[in-house]
């Protein structure tokens, strides 16, 4: 790990030094996430944007826990970078995107949709009216609006593909992967039909034919087939996902879970546990809970029954609203012969929300809770 630097650096360099500390060299996305800021803020500091001091105190504690010993190069940067030249367009852009960030996570989405759809009508930049549309599609998002959030982002790569050369690729593969994720959540998942017409998988393959080594692509595309069941493509999806860059954490853990419900348990679990100790803090509450409910059902299924069944039952102590918890353990059960166990677990899985179960994973579960009780 990269110790204590001596001599100045400009901020911007220094960023960008952090990124590409890792192999593979992390994106401007990908760094973004970390810090809990948007994507545009990174690029705006690494062309010459001015850092707020959250954003000092923020990227210091970053690599502190990556054990990379920054701070006097960090501080020293801040000190050099209030003589350098910045873009004010940058900066404006860096501000307000932050901005609308903090009132995104405080529940003020209907207060950024208020003020962009009067300040999109007011500006004639095509480069500010993408970022805006991008910000206007997230709050529609979380006001749940699936369609005016397409909308939005339809707007917005209408403006990319119209002014080529001015936009960042990873922005507009953002776009495209946020609508594949809008037009996907959008969908009833009390329904069930043929998952190869589905929309959102129309987005994807527009962007990766733009995009063919976009990683943020390939992993949508294999999340989508995932939870529609379509397991094999799923895999294929994920292992582009993982050679074109994907985070092992995101495409990895994704993979591990399929080959899981492949019936690679062998695989899964090297893969699953790997994921656990290597990446356990990079993974929300849902995803790691996931990969517990996993790795116990390839356990089940490798002949560790009795220690399978005690993972179960300590994943249901401590997250009890675990919709897959209850779908896999009840497969174990009804594989035991132990149909009421069955039964009921299939029943709980149909109404726990921590998430809910997929549209392929509730058919199959309506489906076998049917067959069990003989209706």
């Amino acid at each position: 790990m990269p110790n204590s630097q001596s001599g100045s650096q400009s901020f911007a360099a220094l960023l960008k030094d952090i990124r590409h500390s890792t192999r593979p060299p992390e994106t401007q996305e990908q760094l973004a996430a970390h810090l809990h800021v948007s994507r545009s803020l990174i690029a705006a500091l690494e062309t010459g944007g001015r850092a707020s001091s959250s954003f000092v105190t923020q990227l210091i504690a970053f690599c502190n826990e990556r054990g990379e010993d920054r701070e006097a190069a960090i501080l020293d940067a801040c000190t050099t970078q209030t003589r350098e030249t910045r873009t004010p367009v940058h900066k404006d852009q860096a501000q307000a995107e932050h901005g609308f960030d903090i009132q995104l996570s405080s529940g003020q989405a209907r207060t950024v949709r208020d003020t962009l759809l009067h300040e999109v009508k007011r500006t004639t930049d095509p480069k500010t009216v993408f970022w805006m549309l991008d910000y206007l599609g997230r709050a529609y998002t979380i006001l749940d609006e699936p369609q005016r959030a397409q909308s939005a982002f339809k707007r917005a790569l209408q403006y990319s593909s119209s002014t080529p050369g001015h936009y960042d690729d990873e922005a507009i593969i953002a776009i495209w992967d946020k609508l594949a994720s809008v037009a996907y959540d959008s969908i009833d998942p009390n329904t069930w039909n043929d998952y190869s017409q589905l929309s959102a998988l129309d987005y994807v393959r527009q962007g990766l034919t733009i995009y063919p080594n976009a990683h943020r692509l390939w992993y949508r595309n294999g999340s989508i087939w995932w939870f529609e069941g379509g397991l094999l493509e799923a895999y294929s999806a994920l292992t582009t996902a993982l050679a074109n860059g994907s985070p092992r954490y995101l495409a990895g853990r994704a993979q591990g879970e399929v080959l899981a419900e492949l019936g690679r348990h062998e695989l899964a679990i090297k893969e699953l546990d790997y994921v656990l100790s290597r990446y356990a803090r990079k993974l929300s509450t849902v995803d790691r809970t996931h990969v517990r409910v996993m790795r116990a059902y390839s356990r089940f299924h490798l002949g560790e029954a009795a220690a399978a069944m005690d993972d179960f039952a300590e994943i249901e102590t401590e997250t009890p609203h675990t919709a897959w918890l209850y779908y896999f353990r009840a497969q174990c059960h009804a594989n035991q012969k132990e149909d009421a166990k069955a039964v009921n677990d299939l029943a709980m899985s149909l109404t726990q929300e921590y998430p809910s179960l997929t549209r392929h994973k509730r058919h199959t579960a309506s489906h076998n809770l049917a067959r069990l009780q003989g209706n």
